[in-house]
């Protein structure tokens, strides 16, 4: 596949499996290996259209479940909505992106502890910590 991979990565091993797996499920064998080359085709197309300040590997955005499976998930369905269903794309989804989300933890931002370090700078880069914005040591 040609694109630019200096602003592009390619789609997580997990990925293509669960699409390999979704065109064996729905086309006979001596037309899978085709379908496979048009839903390559397709994403590498999206690619040429898509914004290049993705970050490629530097994004940790970019790995598996990232943008660059939801682009080649959104390949498999153009390339093969006609066999397939929402609910298709949706099995996907859920082995493939919604692992990362449901390790996500979520915390009580008016609890002092969370709102103190919230404004105390320390989990702010951009901004100096506070009390010593203004500060200079002579």
């Amino acid at each position: 596949m040609q694109f630019d991979r200096s602003c592009h990565v390619l789609y997580s091993k997990p990925c293509k499996k669960e699409i390999l797996a979704k065109i064996a499920l729905h086309y006979p064998t001596s037309e899978r290996e085709a379908v496979w080359d048009r839903v390559q085709r397709q994403y590498v197309d999206f690619l040429a259209d898509w914004r290049t300040d993705l970050g490629g590997k530097k994004n940790f955005h970019n790995g598996a479940g990232g943008t660059y499976d939801c682009i080649a998930i959104m390949s498999y369905y153009v390339v093969c909505r006609a066999v397939t269903s929402f609910r298709g794309i949706e099995e996907i989804e859920e082995k493939l992106i919604l692992p990362a989300f449901r390790r996500l933890k979520f915390v009580d931002c008016n609890k002092p502890f969370w709102r103190n370090l919230l404004y105390s700078g320390k989990g702010r880069r951009d901004e100096p910590a506070a009390g010593k914005a203004g500060r200079h040591d002579a």
